[in-house]
This record gives structure tokens, sequence and C-alpha cells, in this order.
């Protein structure tokens, strides 16, 4: 027995997940051909289970949280494809390494290689972030299309998570495209102060941005000038799991 209300909810989710920007209650009852109140109803049911979120400010709904959950298994199998390429860049630098995934207007952290030093910046597993965040949230935002870039950043609230992070726009653009010129992103005291990080994003064979490596450390020893070694290191990563996901 096909219970319809589950039916729908689950078109909904398909649909939301489905699309490349967020979208509106109507826009989705529309191409759903449901009504308005029982659109509500589901986006409501599915953001309360953190399938769905919402941006309180434009109103819109784009992917949440717990779509890891559910997509477990293929985190699983992202995860065994990136993992010998995670552990080389933590032997050749000892610092922490971390796979990142776009997540709407989030970005998720999905897996975690810690250093066994003493002094080491400690990444939680699971861990939610707004997408403009650090040096892995520029990556994956300048590794999109211009426009898709400036869409998002037009729904983004530059909340600053330490008093040095950048939250003028023009120059957090500037580094987006220094990022884009350079292959990757060097960030420090973004996140938390006294930290840095160096990431490079993965993509899909059809140039999609599927996520972003990056190696984590405090900023006295992820200073700006090794900064070039390890972008080069985590560019070629991203690189070789590029050739693994599409193989």
């Amino acid at each position: 027995m096909i219970l319809r209300t589950v039916e729908r909810a689950i078109d909904v989710l398909y649909f939301v997940c489905e699309s490349d920007n967020p979208m509106s209650l109507t826009e989705i009852s529309k191409a759903l051909k449901l009504d308005k109140a029982t659109t509500l109803r589901l986006l409501s049911t599915l953001v309360h289970g953190e399938l769905l979120k919402q941006d309180v400010q434009t109103r819109l709904y784009y992917i949440g949280p717990g779509i890891l959950r559910l997509s477990r298994f293929w985190r699983h199998d992202l995860r065994s494809v990136c993992q010998p390429h995670l552990k080389s860049l933590l032997d050749q630098f000892d610092e922490t390494v971390c796979l990142i995934e776009p997540r709407g207007l989030d970005r998720i952290c999905v897996e975690v290689l810690e250093t066994r030093k003493e002094l080491r910046v400690v990444a939680e597993l699971g861990r939610v972030q707004p997408i403009y965040s650090g040096a892995s949230g520029r990556v994956l935002l300048a590794s999109l299309p211009e426009k898709e870039m400036l869409a998002i950043l037009d729904q983004v609230e530059f909340l600053p998570l330490t008093p040095q992070s950048v939250t003028d726009r023009d120059q957090y653009l500037n580094e987006l495209r220094l990022a884009r010129k350079q292959g990757y992103a060097y960030a420090i005291d973004q996140v938390i102060v006294g930290s840095a990080g160096v990431s490079a994003s993965i993509l899909n064979p059809n140039g999609g941005v599927v996520a972003a490596v990056v190696v984590r450390g405090p900023a006295a020893r992820i200073t700006k000038e090794i900064s070039k070694e390890i972008g080069a290191a985590v560019c070629q990563v991203a690189k070789d799991i590029e050739e693994n996901l599409s193989g």
C-alpha cells in the first residue's frame, strides 16, 4: 500500500535536491502540481527532519544536513576513494586533513584524518559551517560557474566566525578569483583564530563540484610561505581523486 503523503514528500525532496538553486514554495508547488498549503506542510516536515533547510531571509528551500544520513553509502564510497589520497597528505605534512562537501548554503565535514601532534586543529566530523567560510568554502564557490557562484553569494549573509573573518563582498570575491586562478585557496583566522587551511576542490567528470580536500593546522605552522607547497600538493591530490572517480 502506497501512502500518498509519503510519496508526495519524497517527490518534494527529490525536486529540491535535484535543483541547482534554492527553491521557493511557489516554484515547488507549481512544478509538482500541489496546492501551496499541502506543499508547505510537506516542506515543514522535511525541514523539521533536517532533510531540507529554509533560509530565514529569502524563505527559499535547499538541501539540509540530514541528507548526510541518507547518503551514508555514497559517502562511504567517496571516502573509500579519497582515503589513501588524504592519508598521503597527512603523511607528507603531518597536519589535520579533511574532506568537505557542499550542501546548499552550507558545507559539511564528511571525513577527518588528524595529526598526532599535541598542538593541532581538531576538526569535527559532520560539522556544518556556512558555505563561504574557510579555505574549503572558498574553493567550493570558486569552482562554480560565475553566475552560480554569484547567485549563492546573493543569498548568504557574511556573518563573521572570528574577528578576522572577511565580511566585505568585494574583498571576498577577490579571494575567490585568486583561488580560481591558482587552483587552491589559503585562509587564515577565518573559522578559528590561530588556525589556517589550504584547500582544493574535487570535480566530477562533468565539471560539477563534488567536495574539497583541505589541510588544516595552527597558523604558526601553515604560513603563507608553506601554503604554496601545500597548495601544489592538495591540487595534485584533488586531480588524483578525480581520476579515480571518473574511472
